[in-house]
């Protein structure tokens, strides 16, 4: 019988207090690639230094195809399938090539433009809102879960009413104590809403994203079903956990938040900051080596999977000064987040207009906001892919 050396495996508990990465996390950060075990009982490798982690997002030896890969935290027994039509996070070029650059043209800056005015619009509206119904509120309830919403409804052209018919089963499919088959199942709902979506649009075609992808003709529906459920994917659980835990790291880094205060032209380098110090995809991403390969000192064989933790790399000592304390005043512009290469997140210009537009009100509006309940006491969502808190109770 053959000795399979040990390994650690993911998810690590989260106990150093709630904005940072798990201990075992850190202390696995000592050498900036490691193996990893991963729920076939494969073994791979954790790569947890910012520069390593940058070298195998930008050599695409590495494969992002699902069928070939095995998530670190995916129930054991999952299986390896091609990804679906238009899920281009989960292909190699030249499908991904082809399907981002379609949905990638529609990001024009005319509508980005639009998009920012109408953020602008609905931030201030929830934010009288807020003020008009007391002096304490959910910020969860009252602007970071309505804001995005309402934004993803406005790209894809969903009637804002209909948002719950898909963010709850988005959710669902994100935690990890979900089965293959319920997260199947919430998938194929989801996909059967955007195939209904799809198919009004060529009827009735507005000023969003989908009808655009119809008009210029080069994807099929199945296609474009899968573009919106991509975007669907990034553009809700994202921003909406970004402002709710970023707002409480600031409110418990008491004299971060004054700062954004007495000076909110910081508020553009303290949401590169958040995105850093959150990190809030907890898991980062896994590639397969395509051929025999080096990262950094580490030899690595073709067949083996590779995981990049942005929340590691985003610590990393040898790349940022002090990377466990939280400074609004921190060039961060360089921090993994978004990933890079080719499969660099396609929604990162948009998610940093909502976060510096609900940000820069915020410390303009509120600058005696408070957390009523400690940061500590809160309901953290440790077992979801995207890191977040079920509620921020807040008074001003």
């Amino acid at each position: 019988m053959t000795n399979t050396p040990a390994a650690p495996s993911l998810p690590m508990a989260r106990d150093r207090g709630p904005f940072d990465p798990p201990a075992d996390l850190a202390e696995m950060a000592r050498e900036p690639v490691s193996r990893l075990r991963y729920p076939d009982g494969s073994l791979g490798w954790l790569v947890t230094g910012h520069e390593e982690g940058n070298q195998v997002h930008l050599d695409q030896r590495f494969s992002a195809k699902s069928e070939l890969r095995v998530s670190p935290v995916a129930p054991a027994g999952a299986p390896k399938m091609p990804a679906p039509p238009g899920m281009f996070v989960f292909m190699d070029p030249p499908d991904h090539t082809r399907l981002r650059n379609q949905v990638a043209k529609q990001f024009t800056a005319r509508r980005m433009k639009l998009l920012a005015e109408g953020i602008e619009e609905l931030t201030d509206k929830k934010i009288k809102e807020m003020k008009a119904a007391g002096d304490t509120a959910d910020l969860i309830e009252a602007l970071a879960r309505p804001v995005p919403g309402q934004v993803i409804c406005d790209i894809l052209g969903v009637a804002y009413e209909d948002r719950d018919s898909f963010q709850a089963q988005m959710e669902n499919q994100l935690a990890l104590d979900a089965s293959p088959e319920e997260v199947m199942g919430q998938s194929m709902n989801v996909v059967m809403f955007l195939h209904q979506l799809v198919g009004a649009k060529r009827a009735a075609p507005g000023e969003d994203v989908i009808s655009a992808l119809i008009e210029a003709g080069e994807l099929r529906d199945d296609e474009i079903v899968g573009i919106a459920f991509v975007l669907l994917f990034g553009g809700l659980e994202t921003v909406t956990n970004m402002i709710a835990l970023g707002t409480m790291a600031l409110l418990t880094h008491r004299e971060q938040w004054e700062r954004l205060c007495a000076d909110p032209g910081l508020v553009d380098g303290a949401v590169e900051e958040l995105l850093r110090y959150l990190t809030i995809f907890q898991y980062g991403t896994t590639m397969t080596a395509m051929e025999d390969m080096r990262i950094g000192e580490q030899e690595v064989k073709a067949g083996e999977m590779v995981t990049v933790s942005l929340a590691a790399g985003n610590r990393d000592p040898r790349k940022y000064d002090d990377p466990d304390e939280l400074d609004v005043t921190r060039n961060a512009q360089s921090h993994m987040a978004f990933g890079r290469g080719i499969h660099y997140c396609l929604g990162a210009q948009l998610a940093r207009v909502e976060l510096r537009i609900v940000f820069d009100r915020l410390v303009r509006e509120f600058p005696t906001l408070r957390l009523a309940e400690p940061a500590e006491s809160g309901e953290f969502r440790v077992n979801h892919e995207i890191y977040g808190v079920e509620r921020v109770q807040v008074a001003w």
